[in-house]
Order: structure tokens, then sequence, then C-alpha cells
């Protein structure tokens, strides 16, 4: 970085069922403002189904799917 600061060129997102990760993926990013969709999204296409719980930082939502209406 020009600033002098160092900051993360990668995120890393990981999804855990019954305390053994089920799904991850890296991301170019470095915030989780655009990884949540791609990342459900991806979680969808790998299981057939979204999680019943999500849990981000800020938010612990049940029923996933009224979380990401915008998942194909």
């Amino acid at each position: 970085m020009k600033n002098g600061q160092l900051k993360p060129a990668y995120n890393l997102q990981i999804g855990t069922e019954n305390q053994m990760i089920a799904h991850y993926q890296l991301f170019p990013n470095p915030t989780d403002f655009r990884t949540f969709k791609p990342f459900n999204e991806g979680f969808k296409e790998r299981y057939g189904r979204l999680p019943e719980t999500i849990s981000t930082t800020a938010v612990r939502v049940k029923t996933a799917d009224r979380v990401c209406r915008a998942l194909p």
C-alpha cells in the first residue's frame, strides 16, 4: 500500500456444520461486504440448499432463505 499500511489481499470464508468445515471459498477482496452472497451461492450449488443458520460478524440470522432471496 502507498500509505505504508498492510491490508489482506484475500478473504477466506468458511462454513461449518456440526463443527466440521462444510464449505470454503477464497475471495480476492479484503472485506466481507462483497463475499456474503457469492459464498452462499457456492454453498447452495454444492449442497442444493442454503444453510439453516447464517452467522456473520454483525448479524445472526435464522432461515437463510429469507436473507438470500436473491440467490438463484
